[in-house]
């Protein structure tokens, strides 16, 4: 695909989601799929993006699972939010999550504890609804009993084989997207697209992210927040962001390894602390945030 066609696709994508009505409605949009019908709320998508950006900080794809359910998605944000909260508060959410952060002394390293402490549980508690969701996917079609192996190697504990049979299913949606059966094929060849076309992650994302692209670039910001992306581009924000860093090459010859979650080392076995519970959600969660972009990246990465 070349740049300028890529860039059209972002135009009519940004066509696509529904604006804000021109009378008061009682409804608004709160899944990816809702962006294309029901107009969101300017609050609620800073809201959003700014989880996203914190989750984003500590190498966590945003949860999309959780778009729809008010209750999950608060649950989110308050905990992603404990920078703020009241003494009294924090100790009742430390004892919720099983942290005893006494040795712990900065705010980062607090926040960080509790990211990690709480996707894991969100995820635990919503594993069901997602993977059954999984097997609703007309691209996982004749797939079913590899969706349950890789659902039983997870809650066997099986961390190695839990992340390298989710691999081939993530591939398996992206070649989806990018209609085509080449095997090497993959996000990083959507990754590719993207750079060409000189589109980020900071280009696609919505709110007080758009507004301050656009006045960076001297253009109107609140203009630039009536064309944004809603929650699609709070999700294609995250999918760009995470895929960076799973897809970014490594080589034990170069720079120490960070213990990020990597693609090309999974495949490889080139490190050695990795396999944990952590990583494998995150994993799946990115998974699960790719099959829910499906109606956005039809239109993104069509060639007709």
């Amino acid at each position: 695909m070349t740049p300028d066609k890529l860039n059209r696709n972002l135009e009519r994508l940004r066509r696509e989601i529904a604006r804000k009505p021109s009378s008061y409605t009682s409804r608004y949009g709160e899944t990816i799929y809702d962006s294309f019908s029901i107009y969101t709320r300017t609050s609620t998508i800073n809201l959003l993006l700014g989880t996203s950006e914190i989750l984003h900080h500590y190498k966590w794809p945003f949860p999309a699972y959780a778009l729809g359910d008010t209750k999950a998605l608060w649950i989110i944000v308050i905990f992603t939010a404990t920078r703020s909260l009241k003494v009294g508060v924090k100790t009742r959410i430390n004892k919720f999550l099983g942290i005893n952060n006494s040795g712990i002394t900065t705010i980062n390293d607090v926040l960080e504890l509790h990211v990690n402490k709480l996707m894991p549980r969100m995820f635990l508690l919503c594993r069901k609804q997602i993977f059954s969701s999984f097997k609703k996917k007309s691209v996982f079609d004749g797939k079913d009993s590899l969706i349950d192996e890789v659902y039983n190697t997870f809650n066997k504990k099986y961390w190695y084989a839990c992340m390298v049979s989710t691999l081939p299913l993530l591939d398996l949606v992206v070649r989806k997207y990018l209609k085509t059966n080449n095997l090497n094929k993959g996000i990083s060849a959507i990754l590719s697209m993207l750079r060409n076309a000189g589109i980020s992650s900071k280009d696609v994302k919505p709110g007080h992210a758009a507004w301050d692209a656009a006045l960076e670039k001297g253009e109107d910001g609140e203009n630039a927040i009536k064309t944004d992306l809603r929650i699609v581009g709070v999700a294609l924000g995250s999918f760009i962001d995470f895929a960076e860093i799973y897809y970014s090459f490594y080589n034990e010859t170069g720079n120490e390894y960070t213990g990020e979650i990597n693609r090309h080392a999974i495949v490889h076995c080139a490190a050695e602390d990795i396999w944990n519970r952590e990583n494998a959600i995150k994993l799946i969660v990115f998974l699960d945030l790719v099959l829910r972009l499906e109606p956005a990246l039809e239109i993104l990465l069509k060639e007709n």
